[in-house]
């Protein structure tokens, strides 16, 4: 027990924090996922439904909108979303503003051109930038656990860029901002539990692993986890108390949710998921049952699996038994073992085993920051590797972001969609910086991977210079940085920022995924 018990056996502090690298990668991070302009899909459209409905009509039905998509739930007689309403809601007070500032009453919302620049909007406002912040706090927290290595700097790239938070970093799915509220509570913990935090912080990683499961349900497991983690680390019922304290918050704000659109705290939306396969959420726990091995095969070692589209996650094993030898940070290993290992049960369980068109096995990437933290304590001697891998697995990631995420029902979609497409130059993706400024398509996709390189470089001039040196290097590229972020990926363009830009006011057919409201389908 000592190495989950003891704090001063665990090595020392990490070398103090470069404020101003951590910002300058902060902005590369937000061009690189801010800068793709993705197309409509349901997913995202229903939670855009629900942020619609809330401010134009002041109700949480969608039945005025819900023609586009066919993710949506049917109770007493109206439609709703049939996502975790938390996105949704945090896309609210960014709509408005927006919807004041560039005068959206005047405009026809009702195409596929304006629905794409909503869900951009929107996608670069909340998830591009919690998916930032997401990975500086995996790598100050790898520089907690691996003071002076330089795995963590590696590992934050791997996480970033090679595997498949990547393309949902693109997309206004919930999966990346469930990570956020999953990880980030467990980061305060863990300081709480390193005397560099008090126990008051745990009430604010209560609040958010709570907002985790508002997010995406199954952030349930990430709950249980930090509070098994909290007790077990600081023997404190007192710590413990503050965590559930926090929690109480989301948990009431979803209570209240599913009482006024579902008549009870405890029916989830997707008990009425109204598709043709919704009554499946109706059996077992919201559709997951005991879990199959043929699920499990599917999820891991398929076209569609993890192994095949992320051959970074080959080095898994191993990186786990590095962490385990390491006896200081037992309590961590089973949190990065335990959070992804419930969770890829529950998707084998789970009857939508890889939830449609979406690339890969989206209901993993939640666990993403769990699963890939062990990799920080691989040594040296796996170095080269490990960057073979990830160059590899984040070539794979530019495929699918830039062909089309959303690929359909391919049996392989790698070899018979992503990659023929991209050969043939037929890439679905917008860029900002060719609707903004004219740049040739191919050139802008140059610059997009400019920029993904340019943080790994960064970081390996910053480590070669002297204190004085990287204080000048981190000045100017944070300073280079924010202002290409300013230019190619903020949500408006400066130039214009009380005018939709006319890219998106071009004649476009409305989305029509569903026959208009009034049966229930």
């Amino acid at each position: 027990m000592s190495g989950i018990r003891s704090v001063r056996s665990i090595p020392g502090r990490e070398p103090p924090a470069p404020w101003m690298l951590y910002a300058a990668l902060f902005f590369l991070f937000l061009i690189a996922f801010g800068v793709f302009v993705q197309g409509v899909g349901p997913n995202q459209l229903s939670r855009l439904n629900l942020t619609l409905a809330l401010a134009h009509e002041g109700r949480l039905e969608i039945d005025t909108y819900t023609a586009n998509a066919i993710d949506r739930a049917y109770y007493n007689g109206h439609y709703y979303s049939d996502k975790a309403p938390l996105v949704s809601f945090l896309g609210y007070p960014v709509y408005q503003a927006l919807r004041s500032l560039q005068h959206l009453d005047r405009v026809n919302l009702d195409t596929r051109l304006m629905l794409t620049y909503l869900l951009w909007v929107l996608n670069a406002s909340l998830n591009v930038p919690l998916t930032a912040l997401l990975l500086l706090i995996f790598l100050h927290v790898g520089r907690t656990l691996r003071p002076h290595s330089e795995m963590p700097w590696i590992t934050v790239f791997v996480l970033a860029f090679a595997t498949l938070m990547f393309p949902y970093a693109t997309m206004l799915f919930g999966h990346n901002i469930a990570a956020f509220f999953g990880f980030v509570p467990f980061a305060i913990a863990l300081y709480v539990r390193l005397g560099r935090l008090s126990d008051r912080w745990l009430f604010l990683a209560g609040v958010l692993v709570g907002l985790g499961v508002v997010a995406e349900y199954p952030n349930g497991v990430f709950a249980i986890a930090l509070v098994l983690y909290v007790a077990a680390t600081r023997r404190s019922w007192r710590s413990v108390a503050w965590v559930i304290a926090g929690g109480l918050g989301p948990a009431l704000m979803l209570a209240a949710y599913n009482t006024l659109a579902f008549d009870s705290p405890l029916h989830f939306s997707y008990l009425y998921h109204a598709a043709p396969w919704g009554k499946e959420h109706r059996h077992g726990l919201l559709g997951v049952q005991w879990p199959r091995v043929s699920h499990l095969v599917q999820i891991l070692f398929s076209p569609k699996g993890l192994f095949y589209l992320m051959p970074v996650a080959w080095l898994s094993p191993l990186a786990y038994v590095s962490m385990w030898r390491d006896r200081h940070w037992r309590a961590e290993f089973w949190m990065a073992l335990g959070i992804p290992g419930v969770i890829l049960l529950l998707n084998a369980g789970y009857f939508y085993t890889l939830g449609g068109s979406s690339p890969g096995p989206r209901f993993l990437v939640p666990t993403f920051p769990f699963l890939f933290l062990p990799y920080i304590f691989l040594g040296k001697g796996w170095r080269w590797p490990l960057v073979g891998l990830a160059l590899l697995s984040a070539a794979i990631q530019f495929l699918i972001v830039v062909v089309n995420p959303l690929v359909g029902r391919f049996d392989n979609p790698l070899l018979a969609y992503w990659l023929p497409r991209f050969l043939r130059g037929q890439t679905k993706v917008g860029l900002v910086v060719r609707q903004r400024y004219g740049i040739p398509y191919r050139l802008g996709l140059v610059f997009v991977l400019g920029v993904m390189a340019a943080g790994p470089a960064l970081v390996w001039a910053w480590h070669r210079l002297s204190r004085r040196g990287r204080e000048r290097l981190a000045r100017v590229a944070l300073l280079v940085s924010l202002g290409l972020y300013v230019l190619t990926a903020f949500p408006l363009d400066l130039r214009h920022p009380t005018k939709v830009p006319a890219w998106y006011l071009r004649p476009s057919p409305p989305v029509r995924d569903n026959p208009p409201p009034g049966g229930h389908g």
